[in-house]
């Protein structure tokens, strides 16, 4: 293990409530060609009759998995009011360390952009195990703790204390794969991804170009600053 997760408290978890309800209308920040991206990580053959998508804000990555998966139940979990309001599916108002579901509930279980938020990852993926059906499938999209920008700015620079207050810490790909097999998790797998987003940030626009030069693979978790991970319970 490369870190140390902290675990928070309910003032953390407070903290995160206020951020999230303080976001107007629909949040979907990556484009159509980014969610292709993500979900080709998926084997062809997947299916899913039950889905619950964990920090799912308004909806727009169960949208797609859906469409993908062709779900009949499609559960959203998030800490927001307002997120939640609009999202088109059964939107549920919790968060990941204390799911409020019966043990084997779900075939798949996803998280985009939302375990790097919740204040205690190990008991979150203690709980998605229990709630997964045996053979089910978990898909996490997560910041890349590798990428400079997490390391300098956000885990370890002069901005430290600004991404506090939103529970952002990021996580290191190997650390998830270690903590997962403990519990159980088998066949894991991960790709560094950049993302195209639909309203980049001159930052994000130059990771962007960046990531599309030629480089040689053993430098990709320093070009790309997310990762998506599969795996099987």
């Amino acid at each position: 293990m490369r870190r140390n997760y902290r675990v928070g408290g309910h003032a953390t978890l407070a903290q995160e409530m206020t951020y999230y309800d303080s976001i107007v209308g629909n949040y979907e920040p990556l484009t159509e060609r980014d969610y292709v991206a993500i979900l080709t990580l998926l084997p062809p053959e997947a299916s899913a009759q039950a889905v619950l998508e964990i920090g799912c804000g308004s909806g727009a990555f169960g949208v797609r998995l859906q469409k993908r998966l062709t779900s009949v139940v499609n559960v959203g979990l998030d800490v927001s009011f307002n997120l939640l309001s609009h999202h088109p599916f059964a939107p549920t108002l919790g968060n990941g360390q204390c799911l409020p579901f019966a043990n084997a509930s779900f075939d798949l279980i996803a998280a985009s952009a939302s375990l790097h938020h919740i204040h205690n990852l190990a008991q979150t993926l203690a709980e998605i195990f229990r709630c997964l059906r045996p053979g089910g499938r978990v898909i996490f999209v997560e910041p890349n703790a590798d990428h400079p920008y997490r390391r300098l700015v956000v885990d370890g620079g002069f901005l430290r204390g600004w991404f506090l207050k939103t529970s952002d810490e990021s996580i290191f790909p190997t650390d998830l794969v270690a903590m997962m097999s403990a519990l159980g998790f088998k066949n894991s797998a991960f790709q560094y991804m950049t993302f195209e987003n639909r309203q980049p940030s001159l930052l994000g626009r130059m990771q962007w170009g960046f990531s599309r030069l030629p480089s040689p693979r053993r430098l990709d978790r320093f070009i790309h600053p997310w990762f998506v991970l599969v795996s099987e319970k």
